[in-house]
């Protein structure tokens, strides 16, 4: 096309913006720092200590490896005698784990679809 500026939907590279507000520029700052860094870790395991046992555990979790992540952070924090590091794998196993309500929402979501399985095999049968 010809020599104009870019339209809106030509976007710039995160951190190359030329004008706008500093909402937008933050959080490619805060990519190319985690980048320069060569931290890895999500936002809430940066806190965690360092060991290649849970980097590979949080490498699983990113991934959506649960099953991984469940069976050994478990074993982890049985196995370890450092104190943070038995707290942060129980943490991501925590992580997890289901929240009550997702537990109740789906217990009463089992129990409406087998009342209506009954209704319905109730109506046919007569």
């Amino acid at each position: 096309m010809s020599d104009s500026k870019p339209g809106a939907d030509e976007r710039q590279p995160d951190g190359e913006t030329g004008k706008g507000s500093g909402a937008e520029a933050k959080p490619g700052k805060r990519r190319k720092k985690r980048k320069k860094r060569g931290d890895r870790r999500p936002a809430f395991a940066r806190s965690y200590p360092r060991s290649p046992e849970l980097d590979r555990l949080l490498l699983a979790f990113e991934a959506g490896n649960y099953g991984l992540v469940r069976t050994e952070a478990a074993a982890l924090a049985e196995r370890s005698d450092d104190q943070a590091l038995r707290d942060a794998a129980l943490d991501l196993r925590r992580r997890i784990e289901p929240g009550p309500t997702a537990i109740y929402l789906w217990a009463i979501g089992v129990a409406l679809l087998l009342f209506l399985f009954g209704y319905y095999l109730m109506q046919t049968h007569q």
